[in-house]
């Protein structure tokens, strides 16, 4: 009888192992389709769940309202310069055009916005904007406004620059040449700083979105 008992009591260790192995392995495949593993392998700053920026009402080289509002549904491209610079500004709008083009040849480009927002809205008016950006390509979008505005917004993103100086001492921006990846919800999703690379942006602005399409935004049924 003992050893009848010894056999039955072994079988029923066995099967509540097997029952705890049964839901682990359910626990894990849930877990791996519910959220997805890790942050996306790029070179940016990636800020994994995004972070909120400050509110701004600001205006587009076109002089419409450029605010939240617009951000909202759609990824953006987000620089901060002046059209005085004499070599960062230039260069990033340079490099963000080529960028599009590689993504929109990808045809992935669909849902994104490239926007410059001036650091020098004092000279920087809708109408300069609007004769300095469609060099680099029609679709980009020149942003201008208040000044404290477009400074509280710049700080909440963890960007600085130095106030409107001469032409031998022209506004700087810390960090230099930083690009934004803002996504569909408005929050700052990953900075891009300096050495850029065309190609290789637009490798991660695709691999974030596919990130972000198998996590919260899949949630939300966006793209």
């Amino acid at each position: 009888m003992a050893l009848g008992n010894a056999k039955l009591l072994r079988w029923a260790l066995l099967a509540v192992a097997a029952v705890l192995a049964a839901l682990s392995g359910l626990w894990l495949v849930v877990s791996q389709v519910s959220s997805p593993q890790g942050a996306p392998d790029v070179e940016a700053t990636y800020l994994e769940g995004g972070r909120p920026i400050a509110d701004f009402q600001l205006r587009d080289h076109r002089g419409g309202a450029f605010t939240p509002q617009r951000l909202q549904g759609r990824w953006t491209l987000l620089t901060f310069g002046h059209t005085r610079s004499p070599e960062a500004t230039p260069e990033t709008l340079g490099l963000l055009a080529v960028t599009y083009r590689i993504l929109a040849e990808a045809e992935v480009a669909d849902g994104l916005q490239v926007a410059m927002v001036t650091v020098n809205p004092g000279e920087d008016s809708a109408r300069r904007l609007a004769s300095y950006l469609p060099e680099f390509h029609p679709d980009f979008v020149g942003v201008t406004g208040e000044a404290a505005q477009i400074r509280r917004l710049a700080r909440s993103m963890g960007i600085r620059y130095s106030e409107p100086g001469t032409e031998a001492r022209p506004i700087q921006v810390q960090p230099a040449r930083v690009i934004a990846l803002l996504d569909p919800r408005g929050q700052l999703l990953a900075l891009f700083t300096p050495p850029h690379h065309p190609e290789l942006l637009a490798r991660d602005v695709q691999r974030i979105r596919a990130h972000a399409r198998g996590g919260w935004l899949h949630s939300l049924g966006g793209r």
